[in-house]
This record gives C-alpha cells, sequence and structure tokens, in this order.
C-alpha cells in the first residue's frame, strides 16, 4: 500500500518530496504508452543507498528428486540428497508418486531411511499390477521429481530424533537501487506566456510533463534494467523483472520453465500451460496473477479462442487500474492482461503481483529541487526530479513465467 504525499513545502520551494506512487496512478495521457508500472505496490522504507536486502522464504518442500533410474522392482531407491529426504519430511510411512511423469499410476510406500537412500514397497495398494500390489511397479527416471504425499502412522507411534522433520529456509536476497532523474527549464519569457488549452500556464504544463515522462521510463526501469552495481565508474541501477527471470536461464520449478524461450505462435494454450506450470510449484492459491503482453499480444488475446465469446474476455480491475482478463482453466480464474510497451514484442510475463514490491530509499521517492527565476541572476526557471528506488522480487523461480520467441499471429 502506497504512502500518504509527504510535503515539506510548495512546487515553488526550494525543495518538496512526496511518495511517487500517486502520480502514477492516473491514466495514461492520451498518446503515451499504457503502463504496467502503475499496479505495482510501492512503499517508502528503504536505508541503504547502494543495495536493499531482504529475507526470501522458502516454499515447505513437498517433492522429492530421483537420484537413480528405477527398473519395476528395486526396492532400495537413493534419492538425489539427504537433504531433499530431510527438508521434505520423508520418514518411514511417507507415500510418493511420480510428479515428472505424471501418466504413472504407481505409488510407493517407504518403510526406512538411512541417508539418501530409502527402503519401499513397490507399487504399494496395486494400483499397477492389481491384487494388493507389493511387487511390481513401473520404470521411473534419474531426476524424476517425486510428490511427498501424507506420512501414514500406526496408532500409538511416536516421534523420533533421527526422523526427517519438513524444513524450509530463509536466504538473504537483494537487489541495488536506481538513482534516476529528470529536469526541465523555463526561460523567464516562456514563463510569462499564456496558452489556450487545458493548462495555459507555461509552467505547470512541462511539470506535468515530466511527470508524465518519468511515469512512461519507470515502466521500462522495472521490466528492462539490467542489475549493475553502483560504483566510481558506473551509476549502476538495480535489476528489473525479466532481468532477474532471466537469469535462471531455462531453469525449471515443477514441470515448466521460469524463463522460456521456445520458439513458437502464441495461443491459449501456451498462456494456460504458464498458468499450470505455477500451480505446479505449489503456491497458486495464494497468488495475485496478472499476465503482462506488449501490444501487439493485447491485438490478439480477444482471437485466440471463444473466451470472447464466453465473457471471460472482461474487464477486471487490478489494484484500480482497468484491464482485461482471460480465463484459466487451471484455476477457474480470470487473470487480468496488461499492456506494457515496455515489454519485448515477442513475448509476455506471467507475474504473481504479491511477490513483487517497489522499495523508495527514505527521502528520496521523489525529491525535487527547484531554481527560482533571478537565482544566481539567472533569467529561467529550473527544476530537478531525483528518485532512488529498488525491486524486490520474491522467488522469480516459483512467481513468474517469462516467455520469449513468440509469434503474435492474429486471424485476418
Amino acid at each position: 500500500m502506497a504512502h500518504q504525499n509527504i510535503y515539506t513545502g510548495t512546487m515553488l520551494a526550494s525543495t518538496w518530496e512526496q511518495d511517487f506512487s500517486p502520480l502514477v496512478l492516473a491514466p495514461p495521457v492520451p498518446g503515451g504508452e499504457l503502463t504496467f508500472w502503475n499496479i505495482l505496490p510501492k512503499a517508502a522504507d528503504g536505508f541503504e543507498p547502494t543495495k536493499y536486502e531482504w529475507v526470501e522464504e522458502e516454499l515447505t518442500p513437498a517433492t522429492a528428486t530421483l537420484g537413480e533410474a528405477l527398473d519395476t522392482t528395486e526396492t532400495t531407491v537413493t534419492m538425489a540428497s539427504t537433504a531433499d529426504i530431510t527438508e521434505a519430511g520423508i520418514r518411514a510411512g511417507t507415500l510418493l508418486v511420480n510428479a515428472t511423469a505424471t501418466t504413472k499410476k504407481e505409488v510407493i510406500s517407504v518403510t526406512a531411511v538411512s541417508g539418501a537412500d530409502l527402503t519401499v514397497v513397490r507399487d504399494y495398494g496395486g494400483f499397477v499390477s492389481g491384487s494388493g500390489g507389493g511387487t511390481t511397479g513401473e520404470t521411473h527416471t534419474s531426476a524424476d521429481e517425486f510428490r511427498v504425499l501424507p506420512t501414514h502412522e500406526f496408532e500409538g507411534s511416536s516421534v523420533t530424533k533421527s526422523d526427517a522433520f519438513p524444513w524450509r529456509d530463509r536466504a538473504l536476497a537483494y537487489n541495488y537501487y536506481s538513482l534516476v532523474g529528470e529536469h526541465t527549464i523555463v526561460t523567464g519569457s516562456d514563463l510569462v506566456r499564456e496558452y489556450r488549452g487545458s493548462t495555459p500556464n507555461n509552467w505547470a504544463y512541462q511539470v506535468n510533463g515530466i511527470v508524465q515522462l518519468m511515469e512512461r521510463k519507470m515502466d521500462y526501469l522495472v521490466l528492462r534494467s539490467p542489475m549493475v552495481a553502483r560504483s566510481s565508474t558506473a551509476r549502476g541501477s538495480m535489476g528489473g523483472l525479466t532481468w532477474l527471470a532471466t537469469q535462471t536461464t531455462g531453469a525449471t520449478s515443477g514441470t515448466y520453465p521460469t524463463y522460456d524461450t521456445t520458439s513458437e505462435t502464441f495461443a491459449y494454450e501456451i498462456f494456460d500451460d504458464a498458468v499450470l506450470g505455477l500451480y505446479n510449484r505449489g503456491n497458486i492459491g495464494g497468488m495475485n496473477l496478472v499476465l503482462v503482453v506488449p501490444p501487439t499480444g493485447f491485438q490478439v488475446i480477444p482471437y485466440i479462442h471463444e473466451s470472447a465469446q464466453r465473457m471471460d474476455y472482461a474487464r477486471e480491475n487490478v489494484r484500480g487500474y482497468f484491464a482485461n482478463s482471460l480465463m484459466s482453466t487451471i484455476t477457474g480464474q480470470r487473470i487480468p492482461v496488461v499492456i506494457s510497451a515496455a515489454l519485448p514484442s515477442d513475448s509476455f510475463f506471467l507475474l504473481n503481483l504479491d511477490a513483487v514490491r517497489v522499495h523508495y530509499l527514505r527521502g528520496r521517492a521523489l525529491k525535487v529541487y527547484n531554481k527560482a527565476l533571478g537565482q544566481d541572476l539567472d533569467d529561467y526557471v529550473a527544476q530537478r526530479w531525483i528518485s532512488e528506488l529498488t525491486l524486490e522480487f520474491q522467488r522469480p523461480l516459483d512467481n513468474c513465467v517469462y516467455h520469449t520467441g513468440l509469434t503474435y499471429t492474429r486471424p485476418s
């Protein structure tokens, strides 16, 4: 939630400041880019001028990785690591199913754990072989992810220190600050001129134009900025959403890559598969999803399937900003579709808004420095706008899908 305005004077005083977010929540100006920036949550609570740090909280693991290929009868199963077993809480009584090859029917029951090795009963319950099972299951491939079902207990059982206890970690993450600025100047003669139109005062007209310019540039900043440390030779910049997503090229969480570079024509199925990828990561219920597309993508979306006739392609309110939406068959929810000219024309960005926040350095949300007419005998009025901000993005692997290499084709 944005902070309230904090004024230390007026526009004509030497300095004034306010939280930037109220300035960019207005609808875009006619002819300007429709923006993604205005739906991001913002807070003026940073302290350090070079980088902002936060704690990144993991999801409690519900899967473990297979460390070897399995035939149909092996009863000693080696997992990828003891850490996988411990963090997922696998112990005697745990049931496992293959989450990578989802057509597999076999349920595996763990009877003992020793390091990274599990002693198991194959085809527990007989999904594969019938008649109660217990002997012949299915083949599985090394590196398959196995979903951990709840652990089944004996009546009156006890927990021991040797059991694996589910565990999740906190990791320190950071992003650098971007120190950005704009400035404008109006001569004494231009200052006193009056113009027809909505803003006859020339100075107010120039100030409004700078605010609109910063709004449009901020859209590009939060999406496209690379992460570069500030130094004596580099001004430095924060990592934007696409930079943070592309640092894990081809990396997957669940069954869908966070950064997908597959060359293909955009279709409804691609969008829905991306939602499925996030769903398989286990936290879709707490997600506030938005689909960000370039203008070319926004032209195509009404045509991609029958949702326009079903009224699934409808207007949605996203933090005060109206956007159209698409129905996901995975969640049964409408996902708002927001247009951004900052996004490459061959891509889309599916994002959990609850995982993202813009942070301002305290007192630097928007600092305005004013030079009055006649100051130092100069025949002009000038102002300089400075904003110092960074982007917090919690667990990019789990909270976004960035897909490039797309072709948007609108039916003729």
